[in-house]
Parts: structure tokens; C-alpha cells; sequence
């Protein structure tokens, strides 16, 4: 059950997050067109994944399309209002929600109770499983982190919204190449630290190069922001971290 749940989370976040680009972002918040597009790149990845791996392949992947689409539709027609920090809520519902219909669909189609975290903490994993795990790691510290990042600036900033701003649609951030190569640098540095004895003492300073080079570039207008992304990114490598410690019984 945990090798095809990681599986379809790996295929969920190179979908949903790898191969989703801005204009595809913006695309999929206007209608129904863009809207399919990205679930149908979502599901064609998941689709390649357990490809081979469940019976009844066909019907797990119409499930798996109109659950993505069922999901991803509020977020295009129902919850359209992420001012006042409402977007970063409507982020982690929307993830949250993906990651218990994958895991239905693991339990459904295996027959296997859903506890996958249960069993990757108290459980030695297979090798290939341990290298789905670590493959979807690295796509939450490449690519999952900067959006939660931007997320979560964008949310305590708008609560200087005036009242004439309430309820309008924030825009989507671009997040520039070097600031999520940076990022993403410094989140696997730092859960690579965390492996050894030292990694408690040592970690934080692998947030100190990014934290300089934003501080210097920001105005006294955005410190906030470079103060948010640099604790979301040291929360966020911590956590994984932990897990991954949890995971290959390390301390």
C-alpha cells in the first residue's frame, strides 16, 4: 500500500507543482479549459506512475481525473477570494484534500488499511520505496516550498488591505529562478545536515546565504517578507528533516 501510495503522491506533486508553470496557474484559476488542462497533466503523470502496478489501471485513472477536478474546482469557482490570508488556507485544504484521495485510492485499490506515515515511521521501507520517498522530498524542497512560501507572504501582507481591497483576488506570484534555486539549495543542504550528529547545531546556518543576499536586495518595505520565507523555509527543511530521520531510524 505505501509503494503505490507514494507512487501517486510523487506523480501528484511533479504534476500539480513541477509542470504546472505560471501561465498555466493563472490559466487554470479563469475557467474550465485551463482549469482541465492541469488536471489532465496532473493525472497523465499519476497515470505513468501505477502504470503496471494496480489492476484495474483505467479506473483508477478516471477516479483519480475526476477527483483531482472535483478538488481543484473550488479553487477556480468557489473560493476565489484569497484576501486577509484566505489563499494560504485554501492552499494547505486543497493539498490536504489531494493527499487523503490518494490515500483512499491506495487503500481502494489495494485492499490495505490507509496508514501509510504510519508505516514508513514504524516500518523498514524497501529500498525502492525509501527512493519514491526521497523523490518526493526533493520536489517539496524544489518546488513545493517556494509556493507555500509565497503563500504565507502573501497572506499576512494582505491584512494591509484597505477596505476598499477586501475581497479581491490576489495575484499570483512569480518565483524568480534564482531565489528557488537558492531556496532549494539551503532546504536540501539543511535536511542533508540534519542526517549527522551535528545536525541540530550546524542546520541553521545553511539559511544564512539565501537570508543575506534577500535581505540586501529587500526594502525597508519588505523585510517582513524575507523574514517569512526564511522561517517557512527553515520550518518547512525541519520537518522534513525529522521525517526523514524518523524514516531511516537515524537517533
Amino acid at each position: 500500500m505505501v509503494n503505490i501510495f507514494l507512487r501517486l503522491l510523487l506523480g501528484h506533486l511533479v504534476g500539480d507543482f513541477v509542470l504546472q508553470p505560471l501561465w498555466l496557474a493563472l490559466s487554470k484559476r479563469k475557467g474550465w479549459q485551463g482549469l482541465s488542462l492541469h488536471v489532465a497533466i496532473v493525472v497523465f503523470v499519476t497515470a505513468i506512475m501505477i502504470w503496471g502496478v494496480v489492476s484495474c489501471w483505467w479506473f483508477w485513472v478516471i477516479v483519480l481525473f475526476l477527483l483531482h477536478l472535483f478538488i481543484d474546482q473550488f479553487r477556480t469557482f468557489v473560493f476565489v477570494d484569497n484576501s486577509r490570508g484566505k489563499g494560504v488556507v485554501f492552499f494547505v485544504l486543497d493539498q490536504f484534500a489531494h493527499v487523503v484521495s490518494l490515500a483512499a485510492i491506495s487503500w481502494l485499490a489495494t485492499g490495505r488499511p490507509p496508514h501509510p506515515l504510519e508505516t514508513m515511521l514504524n516500518a523498514s521501507l524497501p529500498q525502492s520505496d525509501m527512493g519514491l520517498l526521497l523523490l518526493c522530498l526533493l520536489v517539496a524542497a524544489i518546488w513545493v516550498a517556494p509556493i507555500l512560501e509565497i503563500e504565507l507572504v502573501v497572506a499576512v501582507m494582505s491584512y494591509r488591505q484597505s477596505a476598499a481591497e477586501e475581497g479581491q483576488t490576489a495575484e499570483i506570484e512569480p518565483i524568480r529562478l534564482s531565489d528557488r534555486m537558492m531556496g532549494a539549495a539551503e532546504r536540501l543542504t539543511g535536511m542533508a545536515l540534519m542526517m549527522t550528529n551535528l545536525g541540530a547545531a550546524v542546520m541553521p546556518l545553511a539559511f544564512l546565504p539565501r537570508f543575506v543576499w534577500m535581505r540586501r536586495q529587500a526594502t525597508s518595505d519588505n523585510w517582513r517578507a524575507v523574514a517569512l520565507k526564511t522561517g517557512v523555509s527553515f520550518l518547512a527543511t525541519l520537518l522534513m528533516g525529522m521525517f526523514l530521520r524518523g524514516c531511516l531510524r537515524i537517533g
